[in-house]
């Protein structure tokens, strides 16, 4: 019985015959006949607060963030519809009978506090491995492995690298046939070296 609400509880134990009234006193610290735990069961369930909930059963809470802001309120009726509130009185969600709260839409920011979506690419902080967003989750993003990942571990700027700034420095002289001048000289000297760098491992 011990998953059981209390109402539930007292329930079953004023429809159980016979009534032992040592084992009602012990089970809810209460004394009496089947009658009183009936009543007593009738007012708890009249009593409960009803609270909206969210669809995997998590109960809507002040300061819980739904789909429209900041619960700062809410109203649930006799018949089981409901109304959410912002800490100014206005309303961020309404819903009939039989409703589930929404939560707000998934939303997940980088490392530098921007916005990842699905089929973004990003890169690892720590090593610069490239990943491919495929979904949100509430705790991050899906890669294409389907690994759920940290959004604040990751950057949409691409990393540099030696063999980057040569390969920019390098598509400037691409239409260059002859170095028209000494920029574009130095520009040629500075992809060699960087080159030479990268050959030695530097």
């Amino acid at each position: 019985m011990g998953n059981k609400l209390l109402h539930e509880r007292l329930r079953e134990w004023a429809s159980n015959r016979p009534f032992r009234f040592n084992e009602a006193w012990e089970e809810f610290e209460v004394a009496g006949n089947d009658e009183l735990l009936a009543a007593f069961a009738d007012e708890i369930e009249r009593q409960y607060v009803p609270v909206p909930r969210f669809p995997d059963g998590e109960p809507v809470h002040l300061g819980c963030p739904v789909c429209g802001g900041v619960v700062g309120g809410f109203s649930v009726w006799d018949d089981g519809s409901f109304a959410l509130y912002s800490e100014d009185g206005d309303v961020l969600q309404e819903g009939e009978p039989g409703d589930f709260a929404k939560r707000p839409e998934l939303k997940a920011l980088d490392a530098d506090g921007v916005e990842v979506k699905v089929g973004d690419t990003v890169w690892r902080i720590t090593d610069g491995l490239e990943v491919v967003v495929t979904g949100l989750e509430r705790v991050g993003f899906v890669d294409q492995k389907g690994l759920c990942l940290n959004p604040k571990c990751y950057t949409h700027r691409e990393p540099d690298s030696l063999e980057k700034l040569r390969d920019d420095i390098a598509e400037g002289l691409a239409d260059v046939a002859i170095p028209a001048n000494v920029w574009d000289i130095k520009r040629a000297e500075w992809c060699d070296r960087l080159t030479a760098l990268m050959e030695r491992g530097a």
